[in-house]
This record gives C-alpha cells, sequence and structure tokens, in this order.
C-alpha cells in the first residue's frame, strides 16, 4: 500500500505570517512603544472587568462600538498575565490585523487565483504608512476589516459556490450580526451584500435560507438588543452612529434629537455635527483619500495608480463580453466576482464623504478591497504577450515597493508623545493624584500609572463622560492639577481665567505638557472651558 500523502505545507502563507509580524513588531518596539489614548482606553476597561467587575457591552460613555467592549474583555487575559504594559493591548490588534491578510489570501486564492492571493496579502504586508500604523492601535477599525474579509469569504461561497448550506447562512448571519454590534462603520458593505444578494436570488427573501441568516443575525447582534433594552434605546435612539445614516436621519428628524445618557442629556445630532468638519470634495481627493495610501507626493501618486488599475479592470471586464453592452450584459459584468469589490471600493468614499467627517481614518474599511484590486488588475497587464505591458505592470509594483520603504521609514523615525512617564512622575512627587485634562492624555495617565494618578475630562471633552466613576472621584477631590500640551485651546482658557480672577498657580513645564497645580482656590473646569464640544483629543 502506498503512502498517505498529507496536506502540503503552504509555504508562501507561512511566509506572510512571518513578513507581517516582523514588520509590525519592529514598529511595536521602536517608534510606538507606548499605547495611544484610544489603545489605553481598552487596557484600563480590561483592569475594571477584571477588579471591579466591570461588564460593558459598548464603549464607555457611547451608545456605539461594541469593538471597545470585545477588545476590553480580550485584553483580561494579557492584563492578567502582564499587567499594563503596551502589549496588554497591542496583541489582538496586531493577530486580528494579521487575521485580516490571511483570510484575505484565502479569499483571493479561492475566488480568482493563487498569485493574485500572494500578490494581494503581499500588498497588504508592505502597505502605506497609515495603514501599519493602525495595525498596531485602533482595535475597531481593525475588527471591521477581519470582519469585512471574513463575511466576504462566507458570502461569496455562498452566492459563486452554491455553498448554501444551512451552516453558511448561519454564520454569514451571525457575521453580519456581530460585525453591526462591533462597529456601525460595516454598515455601508452590508448593505452592498444585501443588494448583490438580491441580484443573485429577487426571491431570497422568501426562503427558509433567510429566515435561518435573520435568526442568526439576530443572535450576532444579541449584545446591542440587550443593551437598548436596558437603556431606553439609547443606541437605536442614535441610529448608525457617526455614518451617513446617522447624518441623514438628524438632517431629516426621524429620530430624537436628545437623549438621557450616563446621567446627562446628550444632544448627539449636534455633537456629532461639531465633529462632522466636513471637506470639500477637492480636499477629499486630493488630500484625505491620498493620504489613506501614504504621506505627500507618495499617497497621491499610489492614488493616481489605483484609481487608473481600478479603471482599466472595468474596462477588462466590458470588454470581455463581446458585442453591443446590452442591459443584460450590464448584468451580467454586475454578477461578476470582481465588480462586488470594484463597486465598493469606488461606492464607500462616498458614503464616509456624505458623512462629514474630515477623518481618514474613517476609510480604512477599503482594506484589503483595494489591494485585491491592484493583484488582479496587475496580474491581467502581465500576462499580456506585449513586454511592454509586462514592464509596466513590474514598474507599478517597483513603486509601491518603494512608497512602502519611505512610509515603513518615515514610521521608524515617528517621535510619538504617548509616554507620560515624566508627567506621572511629577505628579506623584508632589502628591497630585487626581487631574484634569483632554480625552487621549486622559486615558494615558490611568493606564500607564495603572490606577495611581485618575483622570478626567468631564466639562472639558465632549460629553457624556467616558467613565463616571473617574470623573466623580476627580469632582470630589479638592487637591488636582490640569495637564494640557502648551498652547492647546483649553490651556488658553485656564491661562485667560485665572489671570482674570487672580488666582495664584504653580506651573510645571514638561516636554510636551503643561502642569497647572497649587491653586489659591479650586477651580473646576465648567468654570472657564466655554464650549466643551469644540475641542476633542489632545
Amino acid at each position: 500500500m502506498g503512502k498517505r500523502k498529507g496536506k502540503k505545507i503552504d509555504v508562501w502563507l507561512i511566509s506572510v505570517i512571518i513578513l507581517f509580524l516582523l514588520t509590525r513588531l519592529i514598529i511595536s518596539f521602536t517608534s510606538f512603544r507606548y499605547a495611544d489614548g484610544e489603545e489605553a482606553v481598552y487596557g484600563v476597561m480590561a483592569k475594571e472587568i477584571i477588579e471591579r467587575g466591570d461588564r460593558p457591552l459598548l464603549c464607555w460613555g457611547q451608545a456605539y462600538s461594541g469593538a471597545c467592549a470585545i477588545h476590553g474583555y480580550l485584553a483580561t487575559l494579557p492584563y492578567f498575565l502582564f499587567g499594563n504594559i503596551t502589549f496588554t493591548v497591542r496583541i489582538f490588534n496586531i493577530l486580528f490585523s494579521l487575521g485580516t491578510v490571511i483570510f484575505s489570501y484565502f479569499f483571493v486564492k479561492k475566488f480568482f487565483s493563487r498569485k493574485a492571493a500572494i500578490l494581494a496579502s503581499l500588498l497588504l504586508i508592505f502597505s502605506s504608512d497609515f495603514f501599519i500604523k493602525f495595525n498596531l492601535i485602533h482595535f475597531p477599525y481593525m475588527l471591521t476589516l477581519f470582519f469585512q474579509i471574513t463575511i466576504a469569504l462566507v458570502f461569496f461561497g455562498i452566492i459563486h459556490k452554491g455553498r448554501k448550506s444551512w451552516r453558511n447562512f448561519a454564520l454569514f448571519g451571525f457575521l453580519c450580526g456581530l460585525s453591526l454590534y462591533s462597529l456601525e462603520l460595516i454598515a455601508p458593505f452590508l448593505v452592498l451584500c444585501a443588494f448583490f444578494w438580491f441580484l443573485h436570488d429577487n426571491k431570497f427573501f422568501l426562503k427558509k435560507s433567510f429566515v435561518v441568516f435573520l435568526l442568526f443575525l439576530i443572535i450576532g447582534l444579541s449584545p446591542l438588543i440587550y443593551y437598548n433594552a436596558t437603556t431606553n434605546f439609547a443606541n437605536v435612539k442614535q441610529f448608525f452612529a457617526g455614518t451617513i445614516f446617522h447624518k441623514a436621519a438628524c438632517e431629516f428628524r426621524i429620530i430624537p434629537q436628545e437623549i438621557d445618557f450616563n446621567g446627562r442629556t446628550v444632544n448627539h445630532c449636534e455633537l456629532f455635527s461639531t465633529t462632522r468638519r466636513g471637506n470639500s470634495p477637492l480636499v477629499f481627493i486630493s488630500k484625505m483619500v491620498p493620504e489613506l495610501y501614504g504621506r505627500g507626493i507618495v499617497g497621491i501618486i499610489n492614488y493616481g495608480m489605483i484609481v487608473l488599475l481600478t479603471l482599466f479592470l472595468v474596462i477588462v471586464m466590458v470588454k470581455d463580453e463581446k458585442g453591443i453592452v446590452t442591459l443584460k450584459k450590464v448584468k451580467k459584468i454586475i454578477l461578476k466576482k470582481e465588480s462586488f469589490i470594484i463597486l465598493f471600493t469606488v461606492l464607500f468614499p462616498f458614503a464616509d464623504f456624505f458623512s462629514g467627517f474630515a477623518d481618514t481614518r474613517h476609510l480604512l474599511p477599503l482594506f484589503p478591497f483595494v489591494q485585491i484590486i491592484i493583484s488582479l488588475a496587475v496580474l491581467k497587464i502581465y500576462d499580456s504577450k506585449s513586454k511592454i505591458r509586462k514592464a509596466f505592470a513590474s514598474l507599478i509594483i517597483i513603486v509601491m515597493i518603494i512608497s512602502f520603504a519611505i512610509g515603513y521609514i518615515q514610521l521608524l523615525n515617528d517621535k510619538t508623545d504617548y509616554d507620560e512617564t515624566e508627567v506621572i512622575r511629577f505628579l506623584n512627587e508632589n502628591g497630585i493624584k487626581n487631574v484634569y485634562t483632554t480625552t487621549f492624555i486622559q486615558w494615558r495617565l490611568v493606564f500607564q500609572s495603572d490606577e495611581d494618578i485618575i483622570a478626567s475630562c468631564n466639562d472639558i471633552c465632549p460629553p457624556p463622560p467616558r467613565y463616571p466613576l473617574f470623573d466623580a472621584m476627580v469632582e470630589s477631590s479638592a487637591e488636582f492639577a490640569y495637564v494640557f500640551i502648551p498652547g492647546h485651546l483649553n490651556e488658553n482658557q485656564l491661562n485667560d481665567y485665572l489671570a482674570a480672577e487672580m488666582i495664584s498657580f504653580k506651573k510645571e513645564i514638561l516636554g510636551n505638557r503643561a502642569i497647572y497645580y497649587d491653586f489659591s482656590r479650586i477651580v473646576r473646569p465648567s468654570e472657564f472651558v466655554k464650549d466643551e464640544r469644540t475641542v476633542y483629543g489632545e
């Protein structure tokens, strides 16, 4: 009898995993050694889950983003083992980012080709500095990317491979529900899935498979359903907060403008309108979108190539349907596997633009589909018999490798201000245990001091407060300090108020931090902050 053949080890996949971890860990242990403000929130949440028995369903102080809570629970294990170090809150961000790369590899290999899978995964590893940075921080966005490619893998199996078992519909529904609970930013992607499901089967909603899908969608959404049931529908009343759907609902007044939340009345429509700074179409196209693919001219060049390659792929798809383009042929083109990816990468930026947010991070869901488009287009060009086209395809890859090298070197040389060690040391030396500050400094101080320093941004950052317990602790203290970035709006407001009221104080400048303490009388933020909604973050 012959020997049974085992499965071959996928050397390329192993190489992808090693390369990804190597490139990300180098950055994590050099220029990004300290957790940033949003990472620190997850670390503090993990500590509260372990020590105080806190059981958050969403992000502290928000009626949305279950991903924050998911990260908090996941971080309890490394927190229990290692304590409040950066690794505690970063390991799962890196692992889910790696999961996105691995599932992208499987997705492209299964539905397109192994060559395209290898190229797409390499393009994700050797990507823009913006994407690499987010592989380390901001877990909700990376979890959204992971859900997107995982859902695509299951959904494409259903509509393109005929894998219509109840298990696949159950998994599809559960992932859709869980991803929507995690972060509403995925909503446009799920809408596109529904659209393509309808195109492939316009009576899908009349079948048993749809009932299975709905049942498991509800199961995936169960944390959000429970949250709404126990908070007088605080999440529902904000209707996909932060997305184009929320903006439309506010403008047409189809949802309440104000809700009672954490003991305060919050006008969420007004709150989101102040953070929606907006962009002109020109700024959005020429600055914000290119920033996703690199800094300055590098991003513009990469973005230009991506646009051209997308157009090329569309032209190839149309030309494959020979003869006059009829409605029947248009539908056939749209039903192609490539069309879903192209439509998402084209339409999603519009959804983000009309949501009004001027933040490039909201465009991150374009990954990894942009890399898939690049791979498919480059391979089609390279498969041509023309030596000029082959050279052009090679040139595109070389340019992208060079742009990665430039961005990676820039990341290695980045000087972040996430280290609050000196501030914590100074506060401890002066017996100060309570601090008023801005949002992200607040969480870094609490996290890096392991709650030795308690910080609050109540009446400084936009309402509602993230964690009322900390706000109450600082509010009840007669001894506290203010910590701001020198020149920050709130620091200027504090200075003006102290001068006008002739209040004496001490001031210490430590690097990029201004510390105000030892006041002649108690000064609360509500006395000098003119509009807490105008300042967010640092």
